[in-house]
């Protein structure tokens, strides 16, 4: 329960900081703390392009944190470039310029690098064996029956290979035999 709660403290500020950068600067904080602020939004933006880069997945979530981190360090550096009290703190307006530039060119990268949706391969998990057995079992006797009346042809190791399918895919067999 306390790793839990350790784990709550450190995600907060760092997938929210940019926008708790906002208001901290909306209301007039010390530069410093809007440096690491921003600095923890351009970490949050590597980290989403990080887990990204391992899956090539078009995750909302991903394009969330990575796209709003952007776009609200993006809104509060034009805020302070507004604002004549604070154009003294260069390195604040550093850091939200790579935060924006990191966020809103890491959507980008996951929106034109990401894997097409139809080729990816179905979960071979389930929340439900029990249910899945007895849709295979159903499945395997709708092929005999099929096999049976001559509606379908196949030989013995097509059969066998239809069997070992994963719930949800034969229609991907249909594709391949109309080429």
């Amino acid at each position: 329960m306390i790793g839990f709660v350790v784990v709550a403290i450190l995600a907060i500020p760092s997938f929210g900081s940019s926008v708790l950068g906002l208001v901290l600067f909306l209301l007039g904080v010390n530069p410093v703390i809007l440096r690491v602020l921003f600095a923890l939004a351009i970490g949050t933006a590597v980290v989403m392009l990080i887990f990204w880069w391992e899956d090539r997945d078009r995750s909302p979530v991903k394009l969330l944190v990575a796209g709003g981190s952007g776009v609200v360090s993006l809104g509060t550096y034009l805020l302070m470039r507004g604002a004549p009290e604070a154009q003294g703190d260069a390195w604040a307006a550093l850091l939200m310029i790579l935060a924006a530039v990191v966020g809103l060119g890491g959507v980008v990268v996951m929106l034109l690098g990401a894997k097409s949706q139809q080729g990816r391969p179905r979960r071979r998990w389930s929340l439900s064996p029990g249910r899945d057995a007895a849709y295979v079992r159903a499945r395997r006797r709708a092929l005999e029956i099929l096999v049976e009346r001559g509606v379908v042809h196949v030989d013995e190791d097509r059969r066998r290979q239809l069997a070992e399918m994963p719930l949800g895919t034969w229609h991907t067999m249909d594709a391949a035999s109309q080429r």
